[in-house]
């Protein structure tokens, strides 16, 4: 057995899944400075099962919440920060493959690497539960924190635009409408260059809110986070 084996077989026992065929694995963790089969489609794949498996768990354990609360709780769980939490927790830069020219520990490849591998895991055991045993026992203490976030939608957009590259949402009073005693602002808020969300409300902030919650609600389910860093946009307007 190689070094590079034994390090894969102790990185296993870390995730708690043995994998039946290793070259699902060993593709996970293989940047494409490495050269041959690496984890671009697993990663492309696995962010979608993140979100469907996490949609599910917050779904079945917040009866009580409304689809705006759920959206604010999936944009938490699947930010690249708890992604990236979650792989050095795992342990994923100590066995990533990639050129010697290339830092493992960049936080996007890191990124990429944990979402390849919940594809690897789920390609490899071809039973949906498995992977939400894996996921639900990574992502256990992190899942708990979101049962106490300050689910407000313009603090929870601030931190998805942050950490998925768009920088600060831009908020602008488009028109102030009705009687004095009973105004109607129309708001729009900005994502990057490209999206734009608008709602109304009695209130700047009122309106402020309704925007940033249509903002979430639409960007999480377009899955821009992808599109952003392969230079694609969903299209909103």
């Amino acid at each position: 057995m190689s070094n590079r084996e034994k390090i894969l077989n102790t990185f296993q026992d870390q995730i708690g899944y043995k994998f039946k065929d290793p070259q699902w694995l060993k593709k996970a963790l293989t940047h494409s400075s490495a050269g041959g089969n690496d984890f671009e489609r697993l990663e492309y794949l696995g962010d979608r099962l993140l979100s469907c498996v996490m949609t599910l768990w917050i779904f079945s354990t917040y009866s009580q919440d409304r689809e705006g609360t759920m959206t604010k709780r999936l944009a938490y769980l699947v930010s690249g920060p708890r992604i990236h939490q979650i792989a050095l927790q795992l342990g994923i830069p100590e066995v990533l493959h990639t050129d010697k020219r290339q830092d493992p520990n960049q936080p996007r490849l890191i990124i990429d690497a944990c979402e390849a591998l919940i594809a690897a895991i789920m390609l490899d055991s071809g039973d949906f539960v498995t992977l939400e045993r894996c996921i639900h026992r990574w992502w256990e203490n992190l899942f708990l924190k979101a049962h106490q976030l300050p689910l407000e939608a313009k603090s929870v957009l601030q931190e998805w635009t942050q950490s998925n590259g768009y920088g600060l949402p831009v908020y602008t009073v488009l028109c102030t409408t009705g009687p004095y005693h009973k105004p109607l602002f129309e708001v729009q808020v900005n994502i990057g260059k490209k999206h734009k969300f608008q709602a109304s409300g009695g209130s700047k902030k009122e309106a402020e809110q309704k925007a940033a919650q249509r903002a979430l609600s639409d960007l999480t389910n377009c899955a821009s986070y992808h599109s952003y860093y392969s230079g694609e946009y969903c299209d909103q307007s």
